[in-house]
């Protein structure tokens, strides 16, 4: 979300800069749609900086697609039968409930 808002706010910064149509409302010296823009960059800045900060540390979390592959010792089409089923077979191998 914090890379969303970071790009996006950067872009529609940028944009706001190249639009010739006028604008009321100013702000820093800015138009107020250029500024809102900037606002949502910084906070999409904000998140990441947060984010970056409170998982300090922690390894990165395993998927249920760890190497590309679905971990199971039981393929597809086979006794696994469904894909809820496979997601089951998978969590009681690793010990972990569903």
């Amino acid at each position: 979300m914090g890379t969303y808002f970071l790009w996006y706010g950067t872009g529609r910064a940028y944009l706001e800069t190249l639009r010739l149509d006028p604008t009321e409302f100013h702000f820093l010296g800015e138009k107020i749609n250029t500024d809102v823009a900037a606002a949502a960059a910084v906070f999409g800045l904000i998140v990441l900086i947060v984010q970056a900060v409170r998982h300090r540390g922690e390894p990165a979390p395993s998927g249920i697609i760890p190497g590309g592959r679905l971990d199971l010792e039981v393929p597809f089409g086979s006794s696994a039968g469904s894909v809820p089923d496979a997601i089951s077979a998978l969590a009681a191998q690793r010990g972990r409930p569903v």
